[in-house]
């Protein structure tokens, strides 16, 4: 029994002693993991130290020696920057990686990381580990042109054949040039840091590809070769580099403007494409040039394809004179500009033919061009008024060898389309006289920039005989339209285009310019709000707006011309100079921007207007056989909220008795667009129009296109953070640095996590308009202005009148990102007072 017992208690001891040195193994390997090389260094210099250095043949202290060495080694070491050489070219668009090797490091770990420009990934970390990670900082940044910093993402992984741990670094550029790569461990720039990396553009993009000219329609003469150049661009409008091309790829073909034979390319031409390599800010770019000659005259089409694909705006129209008749041209612009005219017979009006030929006179100048008829052979009259504009085209309909006499067309979006007839060298001359005024007009150039800056002249000109003192606008916030509608009853043009100094009724607060561009802004986000029941709303699911055939009662055609009037108000303001500038708070449907310019609405328009009718009808129908569909060229209409029948309309004159079929689709399309987006709204379009033409003249928004109206009007609403941070001023009430740089830098991080509509209730905040000009902040006047108090946990407030936030110190971020985004949230209406 005893030696059972005796048994018992030796077995317990041994697995009593084994759990406690299992115990005291772990304990003392995590120990090591964590703090080994420096116990060993400090028992290195407390044992060792005590010691003669000089007494090298003690084994003891040789050890020693060798083990400091080494854990000095070890603690010294610094990351190594690794460049994978197997990619010989980095090319914008692709994704590329380089490895930061950890020094004796042999866990494997990965974590996630918050920074605002990279994303890691760990698990199983160590202290050693975070420490190590924590202590590396990585910037990638471009060197040439416009400074930028480029997100990254990490990658924590270990190498079983070297058995290293190492960070691998993905990142993707997407504009070509010079990139540096900074790693750092413990502020100390390591092995192979900074690296430096070209990345180059890639193969050629058509679409993106652009034709640097003058105008739209070009003067050249028989005897001249004439050269244009091609900037040849990626996919990221990086320029393309020689070897990402072959000028041999390119084309150029010209065609009759002659309908008759519009197809026909035109043989009695020449042409060449050669290339030119250039350098900016050391990125090199290749510029191509096509060199032609027409050895007849005549009214051309030229087209410019790479690989049979047409390039971005390389469709333009030819005038192509001889030197006889380009002298005559020289000598008529000598002359008094309303003392030249040219003969012409007109054909018909419209779609209505004339009964006999009309005798008319076509006068060009720098500005316009009118025809004009003569009652009774004494009296004149205008037929029509063209302005000097890309949108004013003329269109060849027959050139006739035989008689010489060309047949042709004038229209633009807004005046009535006229057929004419002229003797063909008078044709030219005239063509080639509006084609030299419309070059002038455009300043060299059919950039956006150009035609805003034309746009805006010309807005100054036609109100530069108006006083533009002060007058005093008093309205209710709480019934903002009708009050305003009341206060601006009897205005003339004279007063729209005076300074409005706005007051609140009931409110405190000085209009230095802040409440006038509030008053404007709130204006527009009332008349624009999409509300089933109000002025506008959307079609479908789309976020854009279109006037509302179904609103209330309480809205009517007077509402629609003080809503033309107020975006002609804002127009007007930004034409004055950035300190006026001011953009109008909505969204609008296409079509409605295509009636603002003169065009019609197509079929196309329903893509992003309504865009569940066009993919649940119009797209199946382009797409299908409507054959079996038995429809008819007409359109129900139904209730908005019972869905009950109304009417059914015809699209056409006896609409009812014609089947669409696969021929007269596209017909059907297009009277439908006509209907739902033109038709049914158009006592709406015409009021809002006749109060924007009341301030603005009429035809000056017809030289741009729906997209560059739509930036002209309400510019950018979204903006970069970046940009923000070059085009501000910081100003700070006698706080130390240090804290101006942790306020600053909690700033930049709460903007950087706003979503698009919060920056955009940021803006609206402090500027008074959420919306930017076209140029971003570095065109936005007032500048944004950041203002540090020295004040503690209160909100931000803003000062309009100046572009102004001023914020409040505060213990931590989160204190501060809340406050902020209260009063973005909250507060963004109103008069701010300090």
């Amino acid at each position: 029994m005893n030696s059972i017992q005796d048994r018992l208690v030796v077995f317990g001891s041994a697995f009593c002693l084994m759990v406690l040195g299992y115990v005291v193994t772990r304990l003392c390997r995590r120990f090591f993991e964590t703090h080994g090389p420096e116990f060993w260094s400090q028992f290195y210099r407390c044992f060792c130290c005590r010691h003669d250095p000089n007494q090298n043949g003690n084994p003891i202290i040789a050890s020693m020696q060798r083990s400091r060495r080494r854990i000095e080694s070890c603690l010294t070491k610094q990351p190594e920057l690794i460049v994978d050489h197997s990619v010989t070219e980095l090319r914008v668009g692709e994704t590329t990686s380089f490895k930061v090797t950890l020094p004796e490091n042999r866990n494997v770990f990965q974590r996630s990381s918050t920074s605002s420009n990279q994303s890691v990934h760990v698990a199983h970390p160590t202290p050693n580990s975070l420490l190590m990670l924590n202590s590396i900082s990585i910037e990638i940044r471009k060197i040439s042109g416009l400074s930028e910093n480029i997100s990254f993402i990490q990658e924590l992984s270990f190498e079983p054949e070297t058995r290293e741990d190492f960070i691998l670094v993905k990142y993707t550029v997407r504009e070509a040039g010079f990139y540096e790569v900074h790693v750092a461990y413990q502020n100390v720039p390591v092995t192979n840091s900074p690296m430096l990396h070209t990345f180059l553009s890639t193969e050629l993009d058509p679409e993106k590809t652009t034709l640097l000219r003058q105008s739209p329609m070009i003067l050249i003469l028989t005897v001249e070769s004439q050269t244009m150049t091609i900037e040849a661009k990626d996919r990221f409008e990086n320029f393309c580099r020689l070897e990402n091309f072959s000028p041999s790829d390119f084309t150029f073909k010209v065609t009759n403007m002659d309908e008759n034979f519009k197809d026909k390319i035109v043989e009695t031409m020449a042409y060449d494409f050669t290339s030119e390599s250039a350098n900016e800010w050391g990125e090199s770019k290749c510029d191509l040039q096509l060199h032609f000659e027409i050895f007849l005259p005549g009214y051309f089409r030229g087209t410019i394809f790479y690989r049979n694909r047409p390039i971005g705006n390389g469709a333009f129209d030819l005038v192509c004179l001889t030197p006889e008749e380009n002298q005559i041209r020289l000598e008529i612009h000598k002359r008094p500009q309303d003392s030249v005219f040219h003969n012409a017979k007109l054909l018909a009006q419209n779609s209505e033919m004339q009964k006999s030929p009309t005798e008319v006179y076509i006068y060009v100048s720098s500005k316009a061009v009118v025809v004009k008829q003569f009652f009774l052979s004494i009296f004149p009259f205008r037929l029509a008024f063209y302005r000097v504009l890309p949108a004013t085209k003329v269109d060849l309909i027959c050139d006739n060898l035989e008689s010489r006499l060309c047949t042709f067309t004038l229209r633009d979006r807004m005046q009535p389309k006229l057929t004419l007839e002229m003797e063909s060298t008078n044709f030219r001359i005239f063509i080639a006289i509006f084609a030299h005024f419309l070059k002038q007009r455009l300043g060299g150039s059919e950039s956006f920039e150009n035609k805003q800056k034309f746009f805006q002249e010309e807005v100054r000109l036609a109100r530069e005989d108006k006083n533009r003192d002060f007058i005093n606008i008093s309205v209710y916030r709480i019934n903002l339209i009708d009050s305003s509608i009341a206060a601006t009853k009897g205005f003339g043009v004279r007063e729209w285009v005076r300074k409005p100094k706005i007051h609140f009724e009931g409110e405190e607060g000085h209009d230095d310019g802040g409440l006038r561009r509030e008053w404007l802004t709130l204006l527009c986000q009332k008349l624009f709000e999409n509300d089933p029941k109000g002025l506008f709303c959307s079609m479908g699911n789309s976020r854009l707006v279109h006037p509302n055939p179904h609103r209330a009662k309480i809205w009517n055609l007077r509402h629609y011309e003080f809503a033309g009037k107020i975006v002609g108000k804002c127009l007007l303001e930004s034409s004055l100079g950035a300190f006026h500038q001011q953009m109008v708070n909505g969204r609008f449907s296409r079509s409605f921007l295509a009636h603002l310019i003169g065009s019609f609405p197509q079929h196309k328009h329903f893509e992003q207007d309504d865009p569940e009718l066009h993919l649940g009808k119009v797209k199946y129908i382009l797409e299908n056989d409507v054959t079996s569909m038995e429809m008819l060229f007409q359109e129900e209409e139904y209730e908005n909220e019972t869905g009950i029948l109304l009417k059914t309309v015809d699209l056409i004159p006896n609409g009812k008795d014609i089947l669409v079929t696969n021929n007269n689709k596209e017909e059907y399309l297009a009277a439908l667009a006509q209907f739902r987006l033109g038709t049914r709204t158009q006592s709406e379009i015409d009021a809002f129009l006749k109060g924007l033409h009341f301030i603005i003249p009429e035809g000056l928004l017809s030289n741009f296109d729906e997209n560059e109206l739509e930036i002209l009007m309400c510019g950018k609403s979204n903006f970069s953070v970046e940009d923000l941070k070059r085009n501000h001023v910081l100003t700070e009430s006698g706080l130390t640095p240090l804290l101006v740089s942790k306020i600053l830098l909690w700033f930049w991080n709460s903007v950087e996590g706003m979503s698009t509509e919060e920056r955009g209730r940021l803006l609206q905040f402090t500027t008074g308009s959420s919306l930017l000009p076209n140029g971003g902040f570095i065109d936005l006047r007032p500048t944004f202005r950041i203002t540090i108090t020295n004040t503690t946990g209160h909100l931000p407030i803003a000062h309009t009148c100046f572009s102004e936030i001023c914020l409040s110190i505060h213990n931590s971020f989160e204190e501060f990102n809340k406050s902020l985004r209260l009063a973005v949230n909250e507060c963004s209406e109103g008069f701010a007072m300090m």
